[in-house]
């Protein structure tokens, strides 16, 4: 009989350490950093908010977005880029539920609202060149992993968005050329969690 009643305290104890719990709503507060594909830096931000379809599994929904400065070395070019974001997500995390400390991975999928750009300077062309990428809608894809420890959030992110045209006019010879801007970057953020409990409560 104490045998029994010792595993029973064990089983509830165990369940109640889940941070996390099924049917609740669960979410995120975070901003960082960003470095654009080819180099440069700029800014993160994002807004998550999901719901624990498992004691360890939310799905959900994240709004955010970047602002960015390009820097090409190897094309000699400076430019600007900005985008929101509006993706469908999917977060694991990895706890036992005896521990304060909890890793996770993620994917999101949806839509980068990508902005014109700035005019891009061709600082190694001999000529005067001016260039601006087109704003517009494009499908991508954001894979995510980090920790929670208690409430604080750390993840690191890539995000895999589709190319945006660039137009091009040569100074002095007025006929466009065409390019596209590669909108990829990579994101660090730091944040706090909201809702559905803690790690190791």
């Amino acid at each position: 009989m104490k045998k029994i009643i010792v595993c029973a305290v064990l089983a509830l104890a165990t369940v109640g350490l889940f941070a996390q719990e099924a049917g609740k709503i669960r979410g995120s507060l975070n901003a960082g950093a960003a470095i654009p594909a080819g180099g440069g830096f700029g800014v993160a931000f994002d807004l998550n908010l999901g719901y624990n379809i498992w004691d360890n599994l939310n799905v959900g929904a994240r709004f955010g977005g970047a602002a960015m400065v390009s820097v090409n070395e190897d094309a000699g070019s400076v430019g600007a880029a900005t985008n929101t974001h509006i993706l469908a997500t999917g977060t694991y995390f990895f706890n036992p539920g005896n521990s304060g400390f909890a890793i996770f991975g993620g994917v999101g999928l949806g839509a980068y609202i990508m902005q014109d750009g700035d005019p891009i300077v061709i600082i190694a062309s001999p000529i005067p060149v001016s260039a601006q990428a087109e704003g517009g809608t494009v499908f991508g894809c954001m894979l995510t992993a980090g920790f929670e420890f208690g409430r604080f959030r750390v993840a690191a992110e890539y995000h895999l968005v589709g190319n945006s045209p660039v137009s091009a006019t040569v100074a002095g010879i007025g006929t466009p050329s065409f390019d596209s801007r590669n909108n990829n970057y990579f994101a660090i953020t730091i944040g706090f969690t909201i809702g559905g409990g803690r790690w190791g409560r």
